[in-house]
């Protein structure tokens, strides 16, 4: 919805998320696209207050912890690379660097050969920015 209406319709994007959501309670598929459109929400806010930014990374990172909670399982073991990844780097943006390698490091541990474990085994490094 976000890519087809504009900035102006992330709202929209995170309804239907959460429409989602109820219908297939338990899917961490659904929390990790939910908390994206809840960050375009805040990307592209014009203006936004740093403590309202803050408040929405700290929104979405629970919502990643709780999809993380649901990744356990074979299941959902193709998606939980992502939402360890993105959980990471959501932590990174609230300036948490620890917490953030700490669960890059548990992504590299996955047993499936998913792109980012094939990409971050090629870099031979992972590389933490707090920009």
């Amino acid at each position: 919805a976000y890519a087809k209406e504009g900035p102006g319709q992330n709202l929209k994007a995170s309804e239907y998320f959460k429409k989602a959501i109820h219908l297939a309670v338990g899917n961490p598929e659904f929390l990790l696209w939910d908390s994206y459109a809840d960050y375009l929400g805040i990307a592209f806010t014009p203006d936004i207050k740093p403590e309202k930014y803050q408040e929405g990374i700290a929104v979405i990172i629970r919502k990643l912890e709780k999809a993380r909670e649901l990744s356990y399982g074979d299941t959902y073991k193709k998606t939980k690379p992502y939402i360890l990844y993105f959980l990471a780097c959501f932590y990174l943006k609230s300036k948490e660097a620890f917490a953030a390698k700490q669960i890059l490091e548990e992504c590299l541990t996955l047993k499936p050969e998913s792109k980012i474990k094939i990409l971050a085994k090629k870099s031979g490094r992972i590389s933490i920015s707090m920009e």
